[in-house]
């Protein structure tokens, strides 16, 4: 069964969950994306995680202008997740470079589904960051024919895998959590389809501001923190 199935399969079991804060000791992160997932963006992520854990080791590894269907993309990630270090949690950032090559929303999303399942197979915690809208960008590649509706549709996908996960424990193998919070403020901000403003993102496509770090972070910090059962 996939993620996503297991997901869906969890979260029709019960439409109430009860959620509460957790500490992790020796909580070991592994950042690992596109060129979203910067190591600015580890170090923000932990100052939200400091707060509830006193303590934080992330590792980051940044994959500009890859895409989440490269095979060279899943044999690093098996790599990293084997080696020695044994991760608690893996953050995935990735789906703006597929849909910027002409992949689909579906085949995307298939192939974060295989990330999400190559990343949690020592029994980590996964969290998927859907990407962001390109109605602000000014490259290329985001005035392609279909590429900005392609990457609204996997945005919505993912977000609506993130509703079916409602009672869903986040320890569980072989699934994962979506993340994005809507009782943040910075929610809309950060996935509405106006796009990131220049608060968060100088180009409308990066977190490259420290309000954009810190926004994207506070979320991650809270999927990571929040046991719903």
């Amino acid at each position: 069964m996939t993620a996503i199935g297991l997901l869906r399969k969890a979260g029709a079991k019960s439409s109430k969950a009860v959620c509460t804060q957790t500490s992790v000791k020796n909580r070991k992160v592994l950042l690992f994306g596109d060129s979203q997932a910067q190591t600015a963006l580890g170090v923000a992520i932990c100052r939200q995680l400091e707060a509830a854990d006193g303590v934080c080791n992330v590792a980051v590894s940044t994959n500009g202008g890859k895409s989440s269907y490269q095979n060279r993309i899943k044999q690093k990630l098996d790599k990293l997740v084997t080696d020695t270090t044994r991760f608690t949690d893996v953050v995935l950032i990735f789906g703006v470079n597929d849909i910027a090559n002409g992949k689909s929303a579906a085949s995307t999303r298939s192939n974060i589904n295989k990330l999400a399942s190559i990343a949690g197979q020592r029994g980590a915690r996964v969290y998927i960051v859907p990407p962001t809208t390109w109605n602000k960008y000014s490259g290329r590649t985001a005035t392609l024919p279909g590429r900005q509706q392609n990457t609204v549709e996997l945005q919505a996908a993912l977000m609506l895998d993130a509703r079916a996960n409602v009672s869903l424990l986040p320890y569980q193998q072989g699934s994962y959590i979506v993340v994005g919070d809507k009782g943040l403020p910075s929610y809309s901000r950060l996935w509405g389809k106006q796009g990131l403003d220049r608060q968060l993102s100088t180009d409308g496509l990066h977190y490259n501001t420290s309000a954009g770090r810190a926004a994207v972070a506070q979320h991650i910090a809270k999927a990571m923190t929040t046991k719903c059962n």
